[in-house]
């Protein structure tokens, strides 16, 4: 079991410095105040008693809470374009919307900002 701590610790440790150096990046063109990031990754594990948890790390580069709920609004309505859709919810997407393979961020943070600023 300390083996694969020593594992879940050094995966953890090279994940952070990635991070890192994507933070150093937005730094080196000198996009911080336009860049925003909401990371949380983990693994999935069995504890000591044997019950399944998630060793989870997280990273936010946000202007506030506000900013992060955008953000996790926007991820989410992504994955649910992307992967979660049942095939009725399919049928109703329009035409227009059907294929976002190609959207840019900006294609994304207009059809969130347009669909959350009409639930207010």
């Amino acid at each position: 079991m300390q083996e694969d701590q020593e594992k879940y610790d050094e995966f953890f440790e090279k994940v952070k410095d990635k991070l890192e150096g994507i933070k150093a990046l937005v730094k080196e063109y000198g996009f911080e105040d336009e860049f925003v990031m909401s990371y949380i990754g983990g693994i999935y594990k069995y504890n000591d008693m044997g019950a399944l948890k998630l060793a989870a790390q997280i990273d936010f580069v946000v202007e506030d809470e506000d900013e992060l709920d955008e953000l996790l609004s926007a991820q989410l309505e992504m994955y649910r374009i992307t992967y979660g859709m049942t095939p009725e919810e399919e049928e109703s997407v329009p035409p227009s919307l059907k294929d976002t393979k190609e959207w840019t961020a900006d294609d994304w943070m207009k059809y969130v900002g347009g669909k959350t600023k009409g639930d207010a």
